[in-house]
């Protein structure tokens, strides 16, 4: 029963106030998601309130949301030991107490997501959407240097606006370019050309980040939700619209080449980032050599190498999550993290293929989390705020579902 069907007493319109106050406070956090010049950024210090806050409001485990707790936990048990020998070091202190700091975010925010998480899951994706066009206008701002923005938007030629790095900037649109395809794929927007515009500026800003990793996690994330999509919809007007869309999109997509084609430099640097490989990746000591040979190391090493210990030994960071995982954590948090990828990969894509009231919403999240796991694999995700968010959404979402079930009725 929702709390529409209780009368307008004053303890209902307490716990509407509290609603509306938690779900005001989480979208004003998630929208801050992009600003990240300073640390500590917004999105931290409203994060610092949401936790206290969603203790009050009925913070409740079940056997989902403690199962992703207990392996949270169990992986930054691993930073921790593998961080005794260095508690002398403040950058290997801070590195673990941030993991420790976005794990218990990421639980508060499945809790949050498990309670009413159809109306909280489509909150989080207007409020991510917004954030993801602020951004990407800034990153377009910065490109072509308006009001003299370049320096301060932009990083080796290469967008990343209120970013530190083009290769976190890039993937963190995704999630909004996926929502817009999904509204106009269900018909759920009335403002069509509106809806298409605010696509085209997110695809463009993805395009100027010229991160491969963001162009490939894009192709693959929405291809899975868009095919997910197609294969679970109720009937045949969704699968036309879904195959209309898909064209959309690819024209989309292919304006915003074109556009950027038109610029020499930006042509220039376009054609080679499209190569699958950097000069830095190739190599017995290039990126992908030196992973390879830390691996052999790794397996004698039960504690690792110690929380940002592994530059020192091999020159340059793992940019590999699951590298770093056995560096950075030792044995017990390398194999949690693989732990903590499989189970979140089986019940995603248990969500997007089983219907229920949150199945929607999870064909937008989990590809984005899937291809995160994904890009783990060529850079450090360790710390990206939004894969927790992900990570949250999913495992919230589910426990919403497993909720439905044992209700037998929507999870509103």
């Amino acid at each position: 029963m929702t709390l529409a069907a209780y009368p307008a007493s004053p303890a209902r319109r307490l716990v509407v106030t509290r609603e509306s106050l938690l779900n005001g406070l989480f979208a004003t956090m998630i929208f801050f998601g992009f600003f990240v010049f300073v640390e500590p950024a917004p999105y931290d210090l409203f994060a610092v309130i949401f936790m206290p806050i969603m203790l009050f409001a009925g913070f409740r485990l079940d056997r989902t949301l403690l199962a992703l707790l207990i392996v949270l936990l169990v992986y930054n048990l691993g930073g921790f030991l593998s961080l005794m020998p260095y508690w002398h070091d403040p950058k290997s202190v801070t590195f673990t107490v941030l993991s420790l700091y976005l794990a218990l975010l990421c639980v508060f925010m499945a809790v949050y997501f498990s309670r009413n998480p159809v109306e909280r899951a489509e909150l989080c994706l207007q409020a991510y959407t917004v954030s993801a066009v602020v951004v990407a206008i800034s990153g377009i701002m910065g490109y072509f240097n308006v009001l003299g923005l370049y320096d301060t938007l932009t990083l080796y030629g290469r967008a990343k606006g209120t970013f530190k790095d083009p290769n976190v900037y890039g993937p963190y649109l995704a999630l909004g370019a996926l929502f817009l395809i999904q509204k106009l794929a269900l018909n759920r927007t009335r403002r069509i050309f509106g809806t298409v515009a605010l696509l085209m500026i997110i695809l463009f800003g993805l395009l100027l980040s010229f991160s491969r990793g963001a162009w490939g996690a894009f192709v693959i994330s929405s291809g899975l939700m868009i095919s997910s999509g197609f294969l679970t919809a109720p009937d045949g007007k969704t699968r036309r619209r879904i195959v209309i869309l898909t064209a959309v999109v690819i024209a989309s997509v292919v304006a915003a080449i074109g556009l950027a084609l038109l610029d020499q430099s930006t042509r220039d640097l376009l054609v080679s980032r499209a190569s699958v490989t950097q000069s830095y990746d190739e190599g017995e000591t290039g990126r992908f050599g030196s992973q390879l040979r830390s691996l052999d190391d790794l397996i004698e090493t039960p504690n690792g190498y110690g929380p940002l210990r592994y530059a020192k030994h091999w020159g340059g960071d793992p940019h590999n999550s699951y590298v770093n995982a056995f560096a950075s954590y030792g044995w017990i948090g390398g194999f949690s993290f693989f732990i903590l990828a499989g189970l979140s990969l089986f019940i995603g894509f248990r969500l997007i293929l089983s219907r229920s009231p949150v199945q929607h919403a999870a064909q937008v999240f989990f590809p984005c989390l899937l291809t995160s796991f994904l890009q783990a694999m060529q850079i450090d995700i360790d710390h990206w705020r939004h894969v927790f968010l992900f990570l949250a959404a999913v495992w919230g979402l589910e426990s919403g579902r497993q909720s439905w079930l044992k209700a037998g009725k929507p999870a509103a």
